[in-house]
Order: structure tokens, then C-alpha cells, then sequence
């Protein structure tokens, strides 16, 4: 707790050193000490959340910074670097000295805010004799009370507002943001930033800014769902890409091409015999009013809808109208992304298809893992050789998770494939007689489709 307190006084006096960037110095100028003073009490932050295997390498962070900011802080502003040096160093030497050294020379920065300084500091004292959490530490804002701190809010603001054509400092403001809030970046990724090479470092604020950049494109992609686009080349095979997609961003984009889809539809209704008195039209319409913050609503009712619609369809209560059937697709597609790639709906999904499994007899799973191999010619690359796993996986006892996995993996892209075809062939024929006929890829994708209805 004790770099957490530190860490915490550095952050108060951060603002002295902002207000002197612009500062030269033949010794260090100002760019350089707040990148320092950044440094260091970014690490001091991340100490209290470092877990065991990686504060041998914190620690020897922690010494670079330390020893790079004594050697060279020498400036009006003296006494926030040092709050950073002290802070930095109650990883790797005397901590409670260290810390006391850290909060006087923070306070000495600041010390026409000393009301505000000292409520601050009484309350970060009482956290940490009550042994609360880093997190619930650092959830708190920097400042319990205001008084007399306009200044210190001033050089901030500033600071903030300086015009940084290379995002040079976007990530610090971001970071000092977050912790004057009590809403912390993810601390992975502070610990990622803390753990930067010293070579890094010192190469200049540039080669930081480019490092901190890859780390958070790198942080993100893997915090982020993968999904993945299935398309048909010019040599009528298909492949696999991965995306990453924020799941917030993937319902907005559900919805944005349902309403396109359903108003297209909507101008057909003289043809096809649907409109908005329709029960399917009903559920759609909640739907999009009522439900986009509840992912598993609006997966059940693109269901519903889509079953309704296919159902009229069948009976030839609706006609085989173009947009009609790109409705139908469309809900489709959604439904199966929806199940693939939102952690709400796949979590739940899991269950499902795990459960079915179970009751699935042997001869069933190998016949269904023996359409997934037949689809191989047909697709190329990566997506070729991963049917060839999933059907390897699916046929033999290897678990009952990997077999879900697999099962999922490889009948939500053959479904996609089956989509795909199902719309290129829409049109072939007037009665609809060519839609799942028309070629032996269409029959084998709708056999599997038929395999999988009951498990997927």
C-alpha cells in the first residue's frame, strides 16, 4: 500500500511539472522530466496491482526510472520530480521511508493547496489502514475537496489543451485523466506501459508515444471478441478473416442493417404480402424501440421473426420477393453472429450446444463431422484446414468442450457459407425450386444445416 500512497502524492504534483514543459535546460528540459515523472509514478501505481511473476521485471523498471530522474532532475520544479523519484523507489528500497519522502515533496510543490493536500493524504491513510483493495484505492478521485487547488487544476488544463500534432502526450493525458477521476485505465495495460524497455525510454519521446501505440492496438485486439467474415473469391472459394469488434459497436451495426433490410421489404409488400400488420413485422419493431440493451432479446427476436417469415413462406402465404428474401438472410446472418461473436449470447449458447452434445448418439457426430470434411474443397487457406480440424475433433473423443468448440466453429461458418449461397440463388427461380437445388454445395449446406438445427 505504501507505492500506492506515494504513487498517489506524485500524481498531485504532476502539474508542476506539465506547467514547466516548455521549459530548456542544458542538463534536462521540460519534456524530458515529465516524461520521467510520468514514468515513474505510472510504475508506482501499477506496483500495487503487479502480480508475483512479473515484479522482478517491475523492479528493475522501477531502478531505471528512479536512477535516470536523480541523476538529472535539477529545475524549478524540483520537488514534483522528486515526489516521483521517492514514489518509484518503494518498490525496490525502503518503503515507508520512501513513501514519506514522496507525500513531503509532493506537498512542498503544492504547498498553496496545503488544506486540500492534507484532507487528500488523511484519506488515502484511512483506506490503507483499513486494508481496502488497490482497486477500490485508485477508484477514488485524487482530490476528496477542491480548496485552493485552482492553480494545480489551471496547469492541468493547460497542459491538456496544448497542441500535440504527434500524440506525443495523448496516452499521459488519457492516463492522468483517469486517475484524477477515480476511473484508472485497465492496469494490464498500465503494466504493459510500466514494463517498456529502458532502450525505449530513452530513444526520446517519439519512440515512447509509437511504443505505447502498438501496445494498446496489441492490448486491444486481445481484449476485444475476434470474429471473423466469411466471403467467396473470383475462383468461387471461401476464406476466412479475422476482425475484432467491440460488441456495443457489432449490435449498432445489426441494427443499422436491419432497418435497411426491413424498410426494403416494407416497399415489397404489395408482391409479397409482407407489411407491418404482420406478426413478424411485430417483433421486429419491439425489437429495434425497446430492446438494444438486451443482446439476448434481440437474438431470440430476430429468431422468431426470421421462423415467422420462413414459415409464411413455405405455406405461400408470403411470395418470394427479392427483398423479402434478403430480409430472411439477413436476420440470419444476424442471429449467427450474434451467438459467435457477443460474449453475452455465446456464454449462454455454450450451455446449450454442450447439453446437446451429451444426448447426441456417436453414429450422428460422425456423420455430421463427416459433412464439415466434404466442405474442404470448397474453401481454401486457413478456413479449409480448420473444417479439417473441427471434423477431426467433432468424430473423436477428445471432450466434450473441444467438440462444442469445434461443433460451433464449424457449423456457424457453414451456415454462413449456406446464406451466402441461399442469397446468390435467390432469384433463380421464380417458385424458389433452384434456391437449395442448384448446385451440390447448396444441398451438402443444407444438409448440414438440417444435421445442426437441433444443436445449434
Amino acid at each position: 500500500m505504501c507505492s500506492a500512497i506515494a504513487a498517489r502524492a506524485s500524481l498531485r504534483s504532476l502539474p508542476a511539472i506539465m506547467d514547466r514543459i516548455d521549459q530548456s535546460s542544458p542538463i534536462m528540459d521540460g519534456t524530458t522530466s515529465l516524461r520521467i515523472a510520468f514514468r515513474a509514478t505510472l510504475i508506482s501505481s501499477v506496483a500495487s496491482f503487479c502480480p508475483p511473476e512479473k515484479r522482478t521485471q517491475l523492479r528493475s523498471s522501477a531502478q531505471s526510472a528512479a536512477l535516470y530522474g536523480a541523476s538529472q532532475g535539477t529545475s524549478a520544479h524540483l520537488d514534483a520530480l522528486n515526489s516521483a523519484h521517492f514514489a518509484v523507489i518503494t518498490i525496490s528500497e525502503s518503503a515507508v521511508t520512501s513513501t514519506i519522502s514522496a507525500v513531503r515533496s509532493s506537498a512542498r510543490a503544492t504547498s498553496f493547496a496545503l488544506t486540500s493536500i492534507n484532507s487528500a493524504l488523511l484519506r488515502d491513510l484511512e483506506f490503507g489502514k483499513s486494508n481496502a483493495s488497490s482497486e477500490n484505492f485508485f477508484a477514488q478521485k485524487l482530490w476528496p475537496e477542491k480548496s485552493g487547488i485552482a492553480p494545480i487544476d489551471d496547469q492541468w488544463h493547460v497542459f491538456a489543451s496544448r497542441l500535440d500534432p504527434d500524440n506525443i502526450w495523448q496516452f499521459w493525458r488519457d492516463w492522468y485523466q483517469g486517475m484524477l477521476d477515480g476511473t484508472p485505465m485497465d492496469w494490464d495495460l498500465q503494466l504493459q506501459v510500466a514494463l517498456i524497455e529502458d532502450s525505449i525510454w530513452n530513444a526520446g519521446p517519439q519512440a515512447v508515444a509509437e511504443e505505447i501505440q502498438r501496445i494498446q492496438t496489441e492490448f486491444l485486439s486481445t481484449k476485444l471478441p475476434q470474429t471473423e467474415t466469411l466471403s467467396r473469391e473470383d475462383d468461387s472459394l471461401y476464406v476466412v478473416r479475422s476482425v475484432v469488434a467491440d460488441p456495443d459497436q457489432m449490435i449498432d451495426r445489426i441494427f443499422a442493417q436491419l432497418d435497411f433490410s426491413l424498410a426494403l421489404a416494407l416497399r415489397g409488400h404489395n408482391s409479397s404480402g409482407f407489411s407491418e400488420m404482420c406478426v413478424a413485422y411485430a417483433y421486429l419493431d419491439h425489437t429495434r424501440k425497446n430492446c438494444r440493451d438486451d443482446p439476448n432479446a434481440v437474438h431470440m427476436h430476430l429468431r422468431l421473426a426470421r421462423e415467422v417469415i420462413e414459415g409464411k413462406l413455405a405455406a405461400q402465404e408470403y411470395h418470394r420477393e427479392d427483398a423479402l428474401i434478403a430480409l430472411v438472410s439477413a436476420l440470419g446472418q444476424h442471429e449467427i453472429q450474434l451467438r459467435a461473436d457477443h460474449p453475452m449470447i455465446r456464454q449462454k449458447h455454450d450451455t446449450f450446444v454442450a447439453q446437446r452434445l451429451r444426448e447426441l448418439d456417436d453414429e450422428k457426430r460422425i456423420q455430421i463431422a463427416a459433412e464439415f470434411r466434404a466442405l474442404e474443397p470448397d474453401t481454401k487457406g486457413r478456413l479449409r484446414t480448420e473444417f479439417g480440424l473441427d471434423a477431426t475433433t467433432l468424430a473423436t473423443d477428445t471432450g466434450i468442450e473441444a467438440q462444442r468448440d469445434a461443433l460451433k466453429r464449424a457449423g456457424g461458418r457453414s451456415q454462413k457459407m449456406n446464406l451466402i449461397e441461399r442469397a446468390a440463388n435467390a432469384t433463380k427461380s421464380a417458385d424458389g425450386s433452384a434456391l437449395n437445388k442448384g448446385t451440390s454445395l447448396i444441398m451438402r449446406l443444407q444438409k448440414i444445416a438440417e444435421l445442426l438445427s437441433p444443436l445449434l
